[in-house]
Order: structure tokens, then C-alpha cells, then sequence
């Protein structure tokens, strides 16, 4: 047993799934908000390969969704002021 958090979460184009990943952090999360900010930032990651990918057979995506269901991180991410504090 061990205090990891997963992290989780799948990668769609239109209704296709493309990629589904579930993974034990290397770090243990101080909080949940930090476990969930770790996720949104390792989804960010795998998104901007995709689109790499989609790039090089000359597609290019009009519109990347990230949907998190922790508001506080939400709030975070959108708002960089509050990148210094966390």
C-alpha cells in the first residue's frame, strides 16, 4: 500500500478514443489539489504529443478540451497569479 495518488485520464478526438492511461506518481501529493494539478499537467503533456502526431499527417486539431472535476485546480490553471502560491 502506498500514499500515490494516480494519475488518470483519457484522450478523445471527436468520439474516438485515442489514448487511456493510468499511472502511480512518482511523488506522493501533499494535497488532492496537487495530485489532480500533477494529472492536468502530465494530460497536458500527452496532449501536445498528440498533436505533434496529428501535425505530422498534416491535421491540425481546431480545439483542445482539458475537463477537470476539482474546481480549485480549475482555478489554478486558469489563472497564472496563482502558480507562485502552490
Amino acid at each position: 500500500m502506498t500514499a500515490r495518488s494516480l494519475t488518470r485520464f483519457s484522450v478523445f478526438l471527436g468520439p474516438s478514443l485515442l489514448s487511456l492511461k493510468t499511472k502511480m506518481q512518482k511523488t506522493v501529493a501533499k494535497s488532492s489539489t496537487e495530485a489532480e494539478y500533477k494529472t492536468m499537467s502530465a494530460t497536458t503533456l500527452e496532449l501536445e504529443w498528440f498533436v505533434n502526431l496529428l501535425q505530422d499527417f498534416h491535421i491540425s486539431p481546431q480545439l483542445l478540451s482539458m475537463y477537470c472535476d476539482n474546481k480549485v485546480v480549475t482555478h489554478i490553471a486558469e489563472n497564472s497569479v496563482f502558480h507562485e502560491r502552490t
